[in-house]
C-alpha cells in the first residue's frame, strides 16, 4: 500500500526581500484625520520649548492598501532627566550645525530667552540631563530620529546661539520606560493627498507577501532496480498582517504582544508522482530546499519586523513493487477572520480563532498496478522576528497546506472489481489535510520556545477531505487496469 503525503510549500520563492522603512511623522492627525493644530498660534508659542517628562513619536508609510504606523512614547518620571523633541520647534530655529558640540540659532530674542530659562536646568547639577531628539535636515537622515544626551549648555545672547554639549546615544541606552506599538490601517483618501503633498511617502509596492509559484521536479533517483520520480505545481497567494506592541518600565517588561492574521492566504499543489521497479528496502530523501527573507518593516535603530522562510522536503519509500503514474492535488484556502495574539509575557492570554480552512480537490488521474508503501513531505516554517530597543522575540509558524495522502493497492477478484467484469484494478484512498501550529520564543532561545500550541490539526474522521468516488479504466496492452476512488 502506499501512503503518498504531500504539503504545498507555503511562501515558496519569495525573492526581492526588502524592508519597508518607516518615515517619522511629525503630525499625528494628517495620519488618524483628527483636529489640526492652530499653526498661527503655534508659531509665536513658546512652550514647544519646555522639557518634558515624556514623548511621542510616530513614523508611518503607506503599503498597498494599508497605511503601516508605529509610535513610540518614552517616559521620564524621575526628576533630574526629560526629554524634548527638536521638531516640535523645528520652526523657531534659523540654523543647527553639528561640530564638537550641537549649536542651535533661534530666530528671534524671544525664543532664545525663553529656552534659555528652561533648558538652562541642566546646567545646575551634574546630574541633570535631558535627551533632545533631532531629525533637523542636514543633521540626521531624513529617515532617521537621532537622540542626543545633553548635559550642559553654554549661550551667545548677542547671536541668538546656544551650544549645547550633546553625545549621541542609541535609543536602549537611555529609553528605560517606554510603549511601542506597530500597526496598520486602511490607506483613506486623506493619506494619499498627503501623499500627493509630500507630507508621507507614496505608497510603496509591500506586502508581507507569500505570494509564489513552482512548477519543476522536486527530485529523481535511481536506487538498483526501483526509479522514483517526483513533480509538482505549486501555488501561493495571500499575505501577513501583523501588529506588534511593547510596554516597558524601568527596564521590566510589562507587557509584549504580535498579532497575526492572513490576507487572502490560499495554496494549492498538484503532484505528478511516477514510481517503477522494485525496491527491497527503505529508501530515505530529505533536504532544505529553500531559506529565504520575507519583506519586513523597520523604523532606523529603533523597531525591526521581519520574516524569514525554511523549506524542508522529504521522501521515505518503505517498499514497492510495480509502476504507477498518479497525478493528484488539492487547494486550501484560510479565513481573513482568521488570528493569532501571542502574548510574549503571559502565555495564558495568548488566544486564537478562524484558523480551519477549505478544501477544493483537483481531478486525479492514474495509471497503475502497484504494491507499496511511501511518504512525501514539505516542512515550510514561517519565522517572525520582532525586535525593539535591544529585546527580541521570534514566534514561528509552521504549516502543512495542505497535505495529500494517498493509498494504493492492487486489486484481484475474479467476480470483478470496480463495479464491472474486469478482474484487476487498483484500489486508492486519498484524502487532504492541513496541521497549523505556531510556537514563540525570544530571540536566541528559538530551540526552546515558551509557548507552542496547535492552531489546527486534521482529525480523519472530521477535518479530511476525501476526495471524490469514481472509477478509472485505462487499456494498457492486452489487459485492463481499473482505479477505484474510496472514500471514507
Amino acid at each position: 500500500m502506499l501512503a503518498l503525503y504531500v504539503i504545498s510549500l507555503f511562501c515558496l520563492f519569495l525573492n526581492n526581500a526588502f524592508a519597508l522603512e518607516l518615515m517619522p511623522i511629525l503630525d499625528p492627525s494628517e495620519l488618524s484625520g483628527g483636529v489640526k493644530p492652530d499653526f498661527k498660534r503655534a508659531a509665536s508659542f513658546t512652550g514647544d520649548l519646555d522639557l518634558q517628562n515624556f514623548e511621542t513619536f510616530f513614523w508611518g508609510a503607506p503599503a498597498g492598501s494599508n497605511l503601516i504606523y508605529a509610535n513610540l512614547t518614552i517616559y521620564f518620571p524621575e526628576q533630574y532627566e526629560y526629554i524634548i523633541a527638536m521638531e516640535r520647534f523645528a520652526g523657531k530655529l534659523k540654523n543647527v550645525q553639528c561640530n564638537e558640540d550641537m549649536m542651535l540659532e533661534f530666530n528671534n530674542k524671544e525664543d532664545f530667552e525663553y529656552a534659555r530659562g528652561v533648558w538652562n536646568w541642566v546646567n545646575d547639577d551634574v546630574n541633570n540631563t535631558f535627551i533632545m531628539v533631532t531629525n533637523y535636515e542636514g543633521y540626521a537622515d531624513d529617515m532617521e530620529r537621532l537622540p542626543f544626551l545633553v548635559s550642559n549648555i553654554r549661550y551667545e545672547p548677542a547671536t541668538f546661539k546656544a551650544y549645547l554639549t550633546a553625545e549621541v546615544k542609541e535609543w536602549e541606552q537611555f529609553a528605560h520606560s517606554y510603549t511601542l506599538n506597530v500597526g496598520h490601517m486602511p490607506l483613506t483618501p486623506t493619506h494619499r493627498l498627503l501623499m500627493e503633498r509630500g507630507v508621507i511617502p507614496r505608497a510603496a509596492d509591500f506586502t508581507m507577501s507569500l505570494a509564489a509559484s513552482y512548477d519543476k521536479n522536486l527530485f529523481s533517483t535511481t536506487v538498483g532496480g526501483w526509479t522514483t520520480s517526483v513533480d509538482a505545481v505549486i501555488r501561493t497567494a495571500g499575505s501577513l498582517a501583523v501588529d506588534f506592541d511593547v510596554d516597558v518600565s524601568w527596564l521590566k517588561l510589562k507587557s509584549a504582544s504580535m498579532t497575526i492574521n492572513p490576507v487572502d492566504v490560499a495554496a494549492s499543489i498538484q503532484l505528478v508522482l511516477t514510481e517503477k521497479g522494485t525496491l527491497s528496502r527503505p529508501y530515505n530523501w530529505q533536504k532544505t530546499i529553500i531559506s529565504i527573507p520575507i519583506n519586513g518593516i523597520t523604523i532606523a535603530k529603533v523597531v525591526k519586523l521581519g520574516a524569514f522562510l525554511d523549506v524542508d522536503v522529504g521522501f521515505t519509500m518503505e517498499e514497492w513493487t510495480g509502476t504507477a503514474t498518479a497525478n493528484i492535488g488539492a487547494r486550501m484556502a484560510l479565513s481573513n477572520s482568521a488570528i493569532v495574539k501571542v502574548d510574549l509575557v503571559k502565555s495564558s492570554n495568548n488566544a486564537f480563532s478562524g484558523w480551519t480552512p477549505t478544501f477544493t480537490p483537483i481531478p486525479f488521474t492514474l495509471s497503475a498496478k502497484v504494491e507499496g508503501s511511501a511518504e512525501l513531505y514539505a516542512q515550510p516554517n514561517v519565522k517572525l522576528e520582532a525586535s525593539a530597543l535591544g529585546k527580541g522575540w521570534n514566534v514561528a509558524l509552521n504549516m502543512k497546506m495542505p497535505y495529500v495522502r494517498a493509498d494504493f493497492a492492487a486489486m484481484y477478484d475474479s467476480s470483478g472489481v470496480c463495479d464491472s467484469k474486469k478482474t484487476l484494478g487498483v484500489d486508492i484512498d486519498a484524502a487532504i489535510g492541513v496541521e497549523l501550529n505556531v510556537a514563540a520564543a525570544t530571540k536566541g532561545n528559538e530551540a526552546s520556545p515558551f509557548w507552542e500550541k496547535e492552531l489546527f490539526v486534521r482529525s480523519t474522521c472530521r477535518l479530511s477531505v476525501h476526495l471524490a468516488n469514481k472509477c478509472i479504466v485505462e487499456r494498457v496492452g492486452s489487459f485492463l487496469k481499473m482505479s477505484r476512488f474510496r472514500s471514507k
